[in-house]
């Protein structure tokens, strides 16, 4: 308390020397003939809880909780009337969004099952509050300091809180030691559970609050204000949990006048004074390029590509059939051999009607699921609304409806663990399932061509100071830096629009001159052509897998066959296994070696040819905080490489 008072002084001296300092010839804030005036404010509050409790009603009893803090994002409205020269009173309605955080450490023995030795557990207890709040406060102000521009105030009142929003979740997690678990229902394992979840019944009300404030007003009408507060009664009828906020805030106040106010008098102009003219005394530098001769070649042939992964679901908000806005409904991608396999999971409909009109005989089966009961409400007719709407999407896309079969379940197949909130939201989903088509496809593209080659750069450098000048290019980020006159070399390795004759090199360089005195053209028709029998080097093939499952699917089967029938002999496949986030870490590592392990398995069993094999797990990871990302872990990358 005589850390958070301290605070408060300090901050209230600084304000009021810096409006002090600040002051000029301007008129008074607020106005002499004011009538009264309209006050909103936004700010950020933060709560010091003092509690010594054992919980609330619904709450689970584990102990007293002695810590906690809170924060929220109040807004108010105050109508203010100046009843004297220097003292003003004020009543005002707000609303309060606020989020709490009770916690409590827990020590016991536990045995440790693999050394047999005793070991020390701790855990906390932690609750997690979302109060929201409708604020009424009542104020009596005086005016602390003036300058010509700013008004310092002080303010005191009582605020009165009515609850709406009341809602609380409960878990213990393990803090220490970290081989420690909980054993959870058919040997589950976690670092964390769930104790208890709902609405706090027992809320006070209301809420009280008496208030100090410091408050600055400008002549433009902005306001600033800081505010400490104490919660004079309980939180909740059963607890002894009270709090002292700590409140900024920053607002607009509009002055509502009896007449016309007087305009400032107006300043008398200053003669002019002629700027006098600086002599540069250090020149900006300057880079010429005066010469640019380029050697290289340009690679032609077949290049093996894999389309990118589809992961064939479409995943719903809680309690919701509508499609999500992230989700594209009409227009396709480009290309689906390269990009961001997440992005493209957006355009996932238009992406699969394009493949039922490629293949004739092929049909889809939309088979709709929910979270269950626990997490969503009228779970059969949720299901249904979420089949349907994807299945009239793709009558929209142009999709016979006779190619379209509903299955409606109330959990998937294949449900993900609803014991983490990531698995109740991969569970909200609708799968799509090709009949007679492929999901994903090895290319061989036919009109391949790559340059490949370096640019020898002539520079003259000027006025560089020992400095270094670093120059961009338009055809890769490899930068030049240019520390004195001399031969520089830019590697070039790109991918060659075959329609185009020539391309022309770009220099970009933004902290001084730089001059190009010959922009030098690549004309292709110039350079030797190496043919290539197959590239493989930008080749990498996804292949999903079920959620904890290492099972190599008949579709996986079907696609690796492809790609052996492509592939010359002698070549070396690295298969690298990939697990999602969820789940415990050793269980995670074990079924990125499963994964890996039986597609190397599969391969050896069908291989005609000779083809070398390593394994291992995969480092990349696509992003974990969407479902679509962690489907695409749950997979196996294959690349190839010729040794």
């Amino acid at each position: 308390m005589k850390k958070v008072i301290y605070i408060f002084s300090t901050l209230v001296f600084l304000l009021i020397s810096y409006l002090n300092a600040s002051s000029t010839d301007l008129y008074k804030v607020p106005a002499t003939n004011e009538n009264y005036a309209l006050h909103t404010r936004l700010g950020f509050n933060y709560d010091l809880y003092s509690i010594n409790s054992r919980g609330f009603k619904g709450s689970v009893d584990c102990g007293s909780f002695t810590k906690g803090f809170g924060w929220g994002i109040p807004f108010s409205v105050d109508f203010e009337k100046y009843i004297y020269e220097q003292s003003f009173i004020s009543i005002g309605v707000g609303y309060h969004i606020n989020t709490g955080y009770l916690v409590q450490e827990i020590k016991f023995p536990m045995r440790d099952i693999a050394s047999g030795k005793v070991l020390e557990v701790n855990t906390e207890n932690q609750i997690d509050i979302d109060f929201g709040f409708f604020e009424f406060t009542a104020n009596y102000g005086i005016n602390l300091y003036e300058q010509t521009n700013f008004v310092t105030r002080l303010v005191g009142g009582i605020k009165f809180g009515l609850a709406t929003g009341k809602s609380f979740s409960q878990r213990e997690v393990i803090t220490s030691p970290t081989s420690a678990v909980f054993v959870n229902v058919d040997d589950y394992r976690t670092k964390e559970r769930p104790l208890a979840s709902g609405d706090i019944q027992t809320i006070s009300i209301p809420l009280i609050s008496p208030q100090l404030s410091i408050e600055a007003l400008t002549n433009d009408f902005g306001t600033y204000r800081f505010s400490l507060g104490y919660q004079f009664n309980d939180y909740t009828t059963d607890t002894d949990w009270k709090s002292i906020a700590m409140r900024l805030e920053v607002g607009y106040r509009l002055s509502i006048f009896d007449e016309v106010i007087e305009e400032p008098p107006m300043k008398i102009e200053e003669p002019i004074v002629p700027i006098p003219i600086i002599v540069e005394k250090n020149p900006e530098p300057i880079v010429v390029i005066k010469n640019i001769e380029i050697e290289g070649k340009i690679e032609f042939g077949n290049e093996l590509l894999s389309s990118l992964p589809i992961v064939n679901s479409v995943f719903f908000e809680t309690n919701s059939s509508v499609i999500p806005s992230n989700y594209n409904t009409q227009d396709n991608l480009d290309s689906y051999l390269t990009g961001d396999a997440v992005i493209a999971h957006n355009h996932i409909l238009p992406r699969i009607a394009e493949i039922l009109k490629k293949n004739p005989k092929s049909s889809i089966i939309i088979q709709s699921a929910t979270s269950g009961e626990d997490n969503e409400t009228n779970i059969s007719e949720l299901s249904k609304n979420r089949a349907n709407v994807i299945k009239q999407t793709m009558i929209s896309l142009g999709i016979d409806e006779n190619k379209i079969k509903l299955e409606v379940l109330q959990t998937p197949k294949n449900p993900s663990n609803q014991q983490f909130k990531e698995g109740v939201a991969e569970n909200q989903r609708v799968e799509i399932i090709l009949k007679n088509a492929p999901l994903q496809e090895y290319v061989d593209l036919q009109k391949y061509a790559n340059f490949k080659g370096k640019a020898n750069l002539e520079v003259m450098a000027l006025n560089l100071d020992g400095k270094s000048i670093d120059i961009k290019n338009n055809f890769n980020n490899q930068i030049i830096k240019v520390e004195k006159s001399g031969n520089y070399t830019l590697d070039l390795d790109f991918r060659l629009d075959l329609n185009k004759e020539y391309d022309e090199i770009v220099f970009e360089y933004t902290d001084g001159k730089l001059e190009v005195e010959l922009p030098q053209k690549i004309e292709y028709s110039k350079f030797p052509k190496e043919q290539v029998d197959l590239n493989l080097d930008n080749f990498l093939a996804i292949l999903r897998f079920d959620y904890n499952s290492s099972v190599v699917t008949d579709e996986n089967k079907e696609l690796l066959r492809q790609l052996l029938d492509k592939l010359p002999e002698g070549v070396t496949i690295q298969v690298q296994g990939s697990a999602d986030e969820l789940g415990t870490a050793q269980r995670n590592v074990i079924l990125a070696k499963e994964r890996a392990e039986n597609t190397m398995n599969y391969i050896k069993s069908i291989a005609k040819k000779q083809i070398f094999i390593e394994i291992g797990t995969s480092n990349e990871k696509f992003p974990e905080d969407t479902p679509q990302g962690r489907f695409l872990n749950r997979s196996i990358r294959i690349k190839v490489i010729k040794k």
